[in-house]
């Protein structure tokens, strides 16, 4: 079946070939499905100082306006008047000037399949509306970076890629020099297909074997670069930083595994990894609760609740983790799960400060009188047994005195 997007030819030399601009966006085209969508892409785009995007609502317009005028940044629509959003990647990768253009996905579509497909076409962000600011600025730095690897790395990086595909285990045994590390998210390998991932991460696993970190670092960053959620590359890539004895940098490479693993929802089938790669961590480090605080700081409760409850899942339960889950149900107003959350926490040795200060705001309560009643509470519970024995003592007395008053008046 061809593609609407396709149906409009554009030929090589139509595409401009003025010189590139620095790393920032100044020709922003959005392919929105509705002028709508389109008004909010571009409040956003505002927000981030790039202004004045052409905008656009049907692949063959969106095609139309890349043959004249270019573009360093595209945000697509999900849904378009006259084709999907992936349909028109699609056509976009197989131009070989149009694919090195970073593709931000804005869509309203959440399943799995669209999530995985436009990864495999390489887009850089895949952003669900309605979102937030903190989770599009995020992306266009993503996009940033791939477009400084496509102006800065694409020559070396295929001619090394061309000497692995074609079966050489490591490109610098044909005279190649070695291209610069490459970054490991949101970049697409210019002449690579994202299924040449898989081979890259063999490669690096076998480096990793050998305690070649370098050449294994390399490998993984191209698997990653491939596809951005290839989970096992980026806990490939955190094994190696370790193994270098770079803990910032695994550190790093373990959250942009979990982020994967979240945007991928892969968690089921990845927990025993990530639990066995955490268990040789001296200081508990827990990729899952660093993703979760930073999804609360930029106000994506939502992502935050779904990392919280991974972190619970993969380590012991720790009152700090509860904590900041009852913190991320309070701000989607769920005071129910909110209270739950906080109280375990508390129990499990959570900061004590901070987590009755949040009770008292949840239930409008001092959590320490309610404790204090509960001890009252409990001990008149211990107290109601003899209690019981008096009274029926009482009654033993008074009712033996009217007997004996009746035999008397008889």
């Amino acid at each position: 079946m061809t593609h609407p997007a396709r149906a409009i030819p554009l030929p090589q030399h139509a595409v401009p070939t003025r010189a590139q601009p620095g790393p920032g966006f100044s020709n922003v085209l959005v392919v929105a499905e509705t002028e709508g969508h389109g008004r909010v892409d571009r409040e956003f785009l505002k927000k981030a100082r790039i202004f004045s995007p052409r905008v656009v609502h049907s692949a063959r317009q969106a095609l139309e306006a890349l043959s004249r005028h270019g573009a360093d940044l595209i945000l697509c629509d999900g849904r378009l008047a006259d084709a999907t959003g992936l349909e028109l990647v699609a056509a976009l990768k197989e131009h070989p000037r149009l694919k090195v253009i970073p593709v931000i996905m804005v869509s309203l579509e959440n399943s799995r399949e669209a999530v995985i497909e436009a990864a495999r076409l390489g887009v850089c962000g895949y952003l669900i509306r309605p979102y937030s600011q903190a989770a599009f600025s995020r992306y266009l730095a993503l996009a940033r970076a791939m477009r400084a690897f496509a102006l800065d790395a694409a020559a070396g990086m295929a001619q090394v890629a061309r000497e692995v595909l074609s079966g050489r285990a490591d490109g610098r045994e044909a005279g190649i020099i070695p291209v610069p590390p490459l970054p490991s998210v949101g970049a697409v390998a210019v002449g690579l297909p994202p299924e040449a991932a898989p081979r890259f991460y063999r490669l690096g696993l076998r480096r990793l074997a050998a305690k070649d970190y370098e050449a294994a670092a390399q490998a993984f960053s191209r698997a990653t670069t491939l596809n951005a959620l290839y989970v096992e590359a980026h806990l490939g890539l955190a094994e190696t930083f370790r193994g270098r004895g770079d803990t910032r940098r695994y550190r790093e490479a373990m959250k942009r595994a979990a982020d994967a693993c979240l945007r991928a929802r892969r968690f089921e089938a990845l927990r025993d990894r990530f639990a066995r790669l955490l268990q040789t961590d001296a200081e508990g480090f827990n990729p899952f609760f660093a993703l979760g605080n930073e999804s609360l700081r930029s106000r994506d409760y939502q992502g935050a609740v779904a990392a919280y409850r991974d972190a619970l899942s993969i380590g012991p339960e720790t009152g700090d983790i509860f904590l900041q889950l009852g913190k991320a149900y309070h701000f989607l107003r769920r005071k129910d799960l909110a209270v739950r959350a906080v109280t375990r926490g508390l129990e499990l040795g959570g900061e004590p400060g901070e987590a009755k200060r949040l009770l008292r705001t949840l239930t409008g309560r001092d959590p320490d009188a309610l404790e204090a009643l509960g001890r009252e509470e409990g001990e008149a519970g211990l107290a109601l047994p003899w209690a019981v024995r008096m009274a029926c003592r009482v009654a033993g007395l008074v009712t033996e005195g009217l007997y004996k008053l009746r035999r008397q008046a008889a």
